[in-house]
């Protein structure tokens, strides 16, 4: 929940003290996980086990993040998000970025069941329209 415990419920709204003084513009979340859009950063926390962190830091344990987690490696400032069971579609002007699980293509790689770093999807060309949203399905 970004709440720094281990908590797995609250009963009222808390604040992501972490998150304070950041300009939140989107948010989703998959099972169990959620990734924030700030202004020029990107974080996620929650479970983690297909790389839904965008990270390897900590050494195989890509699991449980209790705190929010800056993404690292994305290029381009995000506009949207969307997040399925296992993994993250990141939306910037002109290109897509992806990761987690892969198992069935879900991130367009199917190198491996999972990426653990934000892959570039697609980019478009200045002469194309914008690109102002995505959705992700369940798996």
């Amino acid at each position: 929940m970004g709440l720094g415990t281990t908590e797995d419920h609250v009963t009222v709204p808390k604040e992501i003290v972490s998150l304070r003084g950041k300009e939140i513009t989107s948010m989703a979340c998959g099972e169990d996980f959620s990734v924030v859009v700030a202004t020029k950063d990107l974080y996620t926390f929650g479970r983690g086990g297909m790389g839904q962190h965008g990270t390897d830091l900590w050494g195989g344990n890509l699991f449980n993040i209790s705190s929010p987690h800056k993404i690292v490696g994305l290029t381009d400032r995000i506009n949207r998000i969307s997040c399925g069971w296992g993994h993250i579609v990141a939306v910037a002007k002109r290109r897509v970025w992806s990761w987690g699980a892969d198992g069935h293509g879900q991130c367009g790689s199917m190198d491996s069941p999972a990426s653990i770093s934000p892959l570039l999807m697609m980019a478009f060309p200045e002469e194309q329209p914008l690109i102002i949203e995505a959705s992700c399905g369940g798996v």
